[in-house]
């Protein structure tokens, strides 16, 4: 989306989420109030167009992936997930909560079939989700890596061990569920 300050506020942050934590930033709504444009805006808001276009242009772009997870340890592989995804997840889910929150209160008495039920699938996600990375940080990650620290010295290849996969049985099994979950939202 090419984002300018004539760009409708409402418009960006339907078109690209990413820019709904900018919105979010600055206190500017981008829901019910948002059909002005982004020039708009800032100027209710004091705040520079041209800076906060940057802004929302920043908020698009993902970083590429550089590394070549083949070829690298399970162990720099487990640092990468805890903090690519369990950390921000940590601090997203609570914030989108808070949103679903907000738009089931102001507009749930107009929609309860499809809010009530949207916000209840997601509280169990959400739950689900911390469930199982705390899971995932206190239980198989560490034995993953202990396993990766028992490597067989003559094949460098990892020392087969049964007790993991159950737990590795489980977190797919919640792998599953947390995807069914979200083809329902």
């Amino acid at each position: 989306m090419n984002i300018t300050p004539d760009t409708i506020v409402a418009e960006v942050a339907t078109t690209e989420p990413a820019t709904i934590r900018v919105f979010q930033q600055h206190h500017i709504d981008f829901c019910c109030g948002g059909q002005i444009s982004l020039a708009d805006a800032c100027a209710r808001h004091g705040i520079n167009a041209n800076t906060f276009v940057a802004d929302l242009h920043a908020a698009t772009v993902t970083a590429g992936e550089t590394s070549d997870w083949n070829d690298t340890t399970l162990t720099d592989l487990i640092a990468h997930i805890q903090h690519r995804y369990h950390v921000p997840l940590r601090t997203e889910l609570p914030r989108l909560s808070a949103m679903l929150t907000k738009v089931v209160n102001r507009h749930g008495a107009r929609l309860p079939d499809t809010l009530l039920p949207l916000q209840a699938t997601f509280e169990r996600f959400q739950h689900d989700l911390i469930d199982h990375m705390r899971k995932e940080d206190r239980v198989l990650f560490p034995a993953v890596m202990a396993l990766e620290a028992t490597r067989d010295a003559h094949t460098g290849g990892l020392e087969r061990s049964t007790w993991i996969d159950q737990p590795i049985h489980v977190m797919e099994a919640e792998h599953e569920a947390a995807g069914a979950a979200l083809a329902t939202l």
